[in-house]
């Protein structure tokens, strides 16, 4: 890979091409969040995502579907109520976070698909994200995408409220573009940067799940998987379906990771939930 693959690229001639950048961050403490940041140049658009969990809180949600696509070659974006930027500092070693916008906070995490009723409230990200390891090319079927997985240490202030909250913490990034396969249904993916500083990530495509109870099963590997917390997303793909993207804060343990990370998974349909969220 070049220094340019972590930059922003040339729009193929897809009508869906995509370009997305995505960052994560978890704490052992059961703090966490992610960003990502998705441009459709033949749309004009951008969509932003930021989500915060913390114990004994709801998750706090920033989602915006509807933004102009930032000018080449900044990531800067902005609307009502939200500014954003990821910026690239040093090509596959340090990024910037920068946030800006009004969240809302869930009650119930199942509020994400019922319209995002909650408490509105400022929320901001001064964070760092520094490579802990070199970057490196899944080994899955990305079905038509180019991109990578880094594994890093993420450190900084995120502002909820009238609250500071400093962060130390571990994370992994994505950088993708080409066909957005992970707007389809159906995948799973649970990823967590590990103690030593590597990377921990298995993906699968298919209507299976290959998460069973508090156990991920991928190939010949088990990983027991503990749900933290939730940060579930509404999506509106640009076709005008919709879709459930469910995310969770873990705590993983198995042969190569032990500790915090991120599952994510969009189900077949709408009605396909996991288990623990059952009787919310």
């Amino acid at each position: 890979m070049l220094p340019t693959d972590d930059a922003r690229h040339t729009a193929g001639a897809a009508p869906r091409w995509c370009e997305s950048w995505y960052f994560d961050f978890a704490s052992a403490a059961g703090t966490g969040g992610a960003v990502q940041l998705v441009l459709w140049p033949h749309e004009a658009r951008a969509w932003y995502w930021a989500c915060f969990v913390e114990p004994g809180e709801g998750p706090v949600l920033v989602r915006e579907q509807d933004v102009a696509l930032p000018r080449a070659p900044s990531l800067e974006i902005r609307a009502e109520g939200l500014w954003a930027e990821c910026v690239l500092e040093e090509a596959f070693e340090h990024w910037s976070l920068g946030l800006e916008a009004f969240g809302v906070r869930l009650e119930d995490p199942l509020d994400a698909f019922r319209g995002e009723r909650g408490e509105r409230l400022p929320i901001g990200l001064d964070l760092s994200w520094e490579a802990t390891v070199e970057a490196r090319v899944p080994g899955v079927d990305r079905r038509g995408s180019d991109g990578y997985m880094q594994a890093g240490r993420v450190y900084g202030d995120v502002l909820v409220g009238d609250r500071r909250v400093d962060l130390d913490a571990r994370g992994l990034r994505a950088h993708t573009w080409g066909d957005p396969c992970w707007l389809g249904a159906p995948w799973w993916w649970v990823g967590a940067a590990t103690e030593d500083g590597g990377a921990f990530s298995v993906v699968t495509f298919g209507e299976d799940s290959p998460i069973t109870g508090s156990r991920a099963t991928v190939g010949e590997e088990h990983v027991d998987v503990d749900v933290v917390a939730w940060a579930p997303l509404a999506l509106e793909r640009p076709d005008g379906t919709s879709a459930q993207l469910w995310r969770a804060l873990c705590d993983f343990r198995g042969p190569r990771v032990n500790g915090p990370g991120w599952a994510a998974w969009m189900p077949a349909t709408t009605e396909q939930r996991p288990v623990e969220m059952e009787g919310r």
